[in-house]
């Protein structure tokens, strides 16, 4: 009689949720995500495939990586006990040829951005506590196109470089997200080629158990894990329309709309999210004075 083998199962728990969300996938016209009602909000989330955006790519080996339409998990053994000193490093490439040109805060090149649990800061809105992993943002009033800063309680984005630069405003600051920004630190030097930003879990986070994997000794807690977030602004332009038989200009609307997959932010045709114009100032070389979409009609 031929034996069969016991079977092993493990019992695993996750140790954390990373959701990237790109606004220009999720906004609706000039409606953010986070403004949709209920039932759309949640179904938007539902359809939403960021790894037809992002690829992403662990630099670890222990806990369980899966990647997921909304970002990415981590989980261990639900009898593992942790290194509280651990930190797990994450890559973030692009896998869309056009993701710069409709993504705010990469009009220039700009070195990896780290964005961590350990100086990532909180928002409560919509009847929940979001955990953002990009930074607070800086004091001061910015200095290039698509910097976001806080004036009266108010985030807005430059709709130009400094100085004299218009600015968008998103809404109170308390009660927006917190967006990967100009004030995201770098990674530092080394990284391959092709990486737009780190992801870098630490297991604990002195002095705050909501941005914590693990406890002091080691183990999940009981509660939920943490849901960290990462938002990306999708960018704002100028709408130009031109004849598509000559290319003559026959209206340029004052103030930029956002790029964005749902919906449209104005009463005509939507641009598409390639081929976005940085028009410099002819008396300041350089300077960016507004970002323009050209629309062929």
């Amino acid at each position: 009689m031929r034996t069969v083998p016991d079977r092993i199962r493990t019992a695993y728990r996750r140790l954390a949720e990373v959701r990237l969300l790109h606004h220009y996938w999720l906004d609706d016209g000039a409606t953010g995500f986070d403004d949709l009602p209920e039932p759309d909000r949640t179904s938007r989330l539902l359809r939403y495939d960021v790894r037809k955006v992002l690829a992403v790519t662990p630099q670890f080996t222990g806990p369980v990586f899966r990647a997921t339409g909304a970002g990415f998990v981590l989980a261990v053994p639900e009898d593992a006990v942790l290194d509280t000193g651990a930190v797990f490093d994450i890559h973030v490439t692009a896998v869309d040829p056009d993701l710069l040109s409709y993504t705010a805060a990469w009009l220039r090149p700009r070195p990896p951005v780290m964005l961590s649990n350990l100086t990532g800061v909180t928002r409560t809105f919509g009847g929940r506590k979001h955990l953002f992993l990009s930074a607070e943002y800086a004091a001061g009033p910015g200095g290039q196109v698509e910097d976001l800063v806080v004036t009266g309680g108010v985030l807005r984005q430059l709709s130009a470089d400094q100085p004299g630069a218009p600015e968008r405003s998103l809404g109170p600051v308390a009660d927006r997200p917190v967006y990967l920004h100009q004030g995201d630190l770098p990674a530092g030097a080394g990284l391959p080629a092709g990486v737009l930003a780190v992801v870098r879990l630490a297991a604990v986070r002195p002095g705050d158990p909501d941005f914590s994997l693990v406890g002091l000794d080691g183990r999940p807690p009981a509660t939920p894990p943490p849901v960290f977030e990462v938002r990306l602004k999708n960018r704002a332009t100028v709408r130009r329309y031109r004849k598509r038989s000559d290319g003559t200009v026959t209206l340029t609307e004052a103030d930029p709309s956002p790029l964005t997959w749902f919906g449209n932010a104005g009463p005509r045709r939507k641009p598409a999210a390639a081929g976005v114009v940085a028009e410099t100032d002819p008396n300041s070389p350089g300077r960016v004075a507004r970002l323009v979409s050209d629309i062929f009609i």
